[in-house]
């Protein structure tokens, strides 16, 4: 490996932005991997370093050979931020080579279409990713999320989803909030009684109302935080709840 190379990775100067304007290609690795790579793919042009993740990526000179694969790159370094099964970003970087090949990139930016399709594939599959958590970690408001998501389903011809399974996103939620499973199983029993449509406010008051028959001290504020929902409707729809018997 080239001593400029090493020394990079030692300081971890460069930035992962620096790859949007290279013509080369990036491949995803560990620091072990780095001769490997170079003798199997060529010469490494520069290491990358993301501070935040910590992960190490390469420039490979050349790599890249056509306009798609280059409108890629974004792509290939944004997910990472995103904890996803290897399965739901392998699903989601082909969809977003679709949306590229179909030039979508004009409506909406690479980190617009990026969160949107993650949002979207994780629902299909029933893993229980709020929308905040898409905010919080790409800096996109929920409506551009939700409109460019409708704008994919249209163009790229994908399912539209209505239902959610309620159950993942209530284990979820207890454990996000530190409590155990029995929490939770108790959560699940009601949510299949509770008469509420949005799927998350179902969930919330599931939770409040099961920590309240088991004797638990759960936060409202801290509630409707993990649910992604506001605390208002939390309070307004246990207020209709409380009441009945379940």
């Amino acid at each position: 490996m080239p001593q400029n190379a090493q020394n990079a990775v030692q300081r971890t100067l460069v930035l992962m932005s620096s790859v949007q304007s290279s013509s080369a290609g990036i491949v995803d690795l560990s620091l072990d991997n780095l001769p490997v790579v170079e003798a199997q793919h060529g010469k490494i042009e520069k290491v990358l370093v993301n501070k935040t993740t910590k992960r190490i990526a390469v420039v490979i000179k050349g790599i890249l050979r056509n306009p798609t694969e280059k409108k890629m790159v974004p792509f290939y370094a944004e997910i990472k931020k995103f904890a996803l099964p290897k399965y739901i970003e392998a699903e989601v970087l082909t969809l977003a080579r679709s949306a590229v090949e179909k030039k979508l990139t004009m409506s909406f930016s690479k980190i617009e279409i990026l969160s949107s399709l993650i949002y979207h594939t994780c629902k299909r599959e029933n893993i229980p990713v709020l929308i905040k958590d898409l905010e919080k970690t790409y800096s996109i408001g929920k409506k551009r999320i939700l409109k460019c998501n409708n704008l994919l389903i249209d163009r790229l011809g994908l399912k539209r989803i209505n239902e959610i399974n309620v159950e993942n996103y209530i284990i979820r939620i207890v454990s996000d909030l530190g409590f155990n499973c029995n929490l939770a199983a108790e959560s699940i029993q009601l949510s299949n009684k509770i008469k509420i449509d949005h799927p998350l406010i179902r969930a919330a008051v599931s939770i409040w109302l099961a920590g309240k028959r088991l004797k638990l001290k759960i936060k409202k504020k801290e509630l409707a935080k993990y649910a992604g929902i506001s605390e208002a409707a939390l309070r307004r729809n246990i207020k209709n709840n409380s009441f009945k018997k379940y």
